[in-house]
């Protein structure tokens, strides 16, 4: 009697051992798979990682400061970055969410066409208020004003209605920081998958409408900067290293070389 009350009291005990060990390994296995699919949401969205976590920025380093020569004086990697400012979409917005840039330095929001920049107030300049893009550049005053737009705008914009829409950025520009360099940047190629499966935002029609804005800053006595060529493949697509899933956006370390362009064309 006694061995049998034992041998019930083990079964007793190793079939409690046995349901906690399975729920703790239940918990563990559904924590898992919700801290991956917040990681991976957060990884596809920067916006709602920066509205989320808005000190947590990812810090990559710049490319190692370099130093170029302007009328026997030299102008650092830092001080030429901390003296422009940078208009566009999300690839601009991902400039300072990545942490290549201070949140006051980019005038950009995620899904913007140069169209809708004539008139939103969507900087965010830090301080808590929204402005337009012309308020914010004339109250930062920049020495230089990178324009990154292009690749919203030729999704569904009639291409007289794109460049005459950009044509008017620039000069909205000129008028808010008439000392300010002025600086188009080439659209970034997309992925050859993304491309392939989104007639308009192709990589042809980018190629096309990249040639068709450095004769527009010709036209305008601006300057254009290939900043594309940091990022794109052999075929004329974005790199595979350098693409975010959804093909379309870059991770974050396209944007060093994006910046090693930039910092080796100086317009001074």
């Amino acid at each position: 009697m006694y061995l049998y009350i034992v041998y019930k009291g083990e079964n007793r005990m190793n079939g409690i051992a046995r349901r906690l060990c399975i729920g703790l390994l239940t918990i563990i296995i559904v924590l898992s798979v919700t801290v991956t699919a917040g990681c991976v949401v957060l990884y596809l969205n920067p916006a709602l990682a920066q509205e989320l976590f808005p000190n947590g920025k990812i810090i990559t380093l710049l490319p190692p400061v370099s130093h170029a020569q302007n009328g026997g004086k030299e102008t650092s990697d830092e001080v030429y970055l901390g003296q422009s400012m940078f208009v566009g979409d999300s690839r601009t917005h991902a400039m300072d969410l990545y942490g290549y840039l201070d949140i006051s330095q980019t005038i950009a929001e995620d899904g913007l066409c140069h169209n809708t920049a004539l008139t939103k107030a969507f900087a965010d300049l830090g301080d808590g208020n929204r402005y337009t893009m012309s308020e914010a550049l004339a109250m930062k005053q920049p020495k230089r004003v990178f324009v990154g737009f292009g690749i919203n705008g030729i999704s569904y914009m009639s291409e007289d209605e794109f460049f005459s829409d950009y044509r008017t950025v620039i000069n909205q520009i000129k008028s808010a920081c008439p000392d300010a360099d002025i600086i188009i940047e080439s659209i970034l190629p997309v992925s050859q998958y993304f491309s392939s499966n989104n007639p308009g935002m192709d990589n042809e029609t980018i190629v096309l409408y990249n040639h068709k804005l450095q004769d527009l800053a010709d036209e305008m006595g601006v300057y254009y900067i290939d900043t594309a060529k940091s990022v794109r493949d052999d075929f004329g697509a974005l790199d595979a290293q350098y693409a975010a899933p959804d093909g379309l956006h870059l991770v974050a370390n396209a944007y060093e070389q994006i910046f090693r362009v930039i910092l080796s064309e100086k317009f001074e």
